[in-house]
C-alpha cells in the first residue's frame, strides 16, 4: 500500500515522518519490523545500514485477499524475469552483494534460493522467521523473535563488512 516493504501507512508517518493522504490501519508484520527498527536504534540508524525490499516490487490480490506469488508455481515462474529485472536494477544502487536477509523460512526462501542459485545475485542468504508468522503465531514469543532479528542482521551486516 505505501510501496515500501513491511511498512503500514501509520509507521509510514510515524516512524519515517512522509506525510500522506493514505488511508489504513497498523499491519501485524509492520509492528513487528517497526519494533525491531525501534530497538536497534530507530529508522535513521537501521536505513542507513540497511536496504529493506521485496523480491517483487508490487503485492497481489486473488479473489479479494493479499496472494504469494511463490504459492503458485506457473505464475511465480512467470513473474521470475520481472523480478530479477527489479533485483538487478536494485542491486546497481550499489548494495553490498555478499549477503541477503530472507524474512520467511518457507516456500519464499525456497524460491529466493533457487533464484540465487541460478542467478548468483548474493553469496549467501540468511533465513530468519517471517513477521507474520510471528505475529500470527509466536506474538507470546515476541521477545525471542526480536532478539533473534537483531543478532540476525547483526551477523549479516558483520558478514557484509568484513574482508
Amino acid at each position: 500500500m505505501t510501496g515500501i516493504a513491511f511498512t503500514d501507512p501509520i509507521a509510514l508517518q510515524k516512524y519515517l515522518g512522509i506525510e500522506h493522504d493514505l488511508k489504513g490501519q497498523r499491519e501485524p508484520s509492520s509492528i513487528f519490523i517497526y519494533d525491531f527498527i525501534e530497538s536497534v536504534g530507530g529508522a535513521a540508524e537501521f536505513y542507513s545500514k540497511f536496504y529493506f525490499t521485496s523480491l517483487s516490487p508490487i503485492g497481489f490480490l486473488k479473489d479479494g485477499k493479499n496472494f504469494n506469488f511463490y504459492d503458485d508455481a506457473a505464475f511465480a515462474s512467470a513473474l521470475k524475469p520481472f523480478i530479477l529485472e527489479n533485483l538487478r536494477a536494485q542491486l546497481n544502487f550499489g548494495s553490498n552483494r555478499r549477503i541477503a536477509i530472507c524474512l520467511g523460512t518457507g516456500e519464499i526462501y525456497k524460491f529466493f534460493r533457487a533464484l540465487n542459485h541460478s542467478e548468483h545475485l548474493f553469496e549467501d542468504i540468511l533465513p530468519i522467521e517471517h513477521p507474520r508468522f510471528i505475529m500470527q503465531y509466536k506474538r507470546s514469543r515476541l521477545q525471542h523473535y526480536l532478539l533473534k532479528y537483531q543478532e540476525t542482521f547483526e551477523a549479516a551486516l558483520k558478514a557484509a563488512t568484513s574482508n
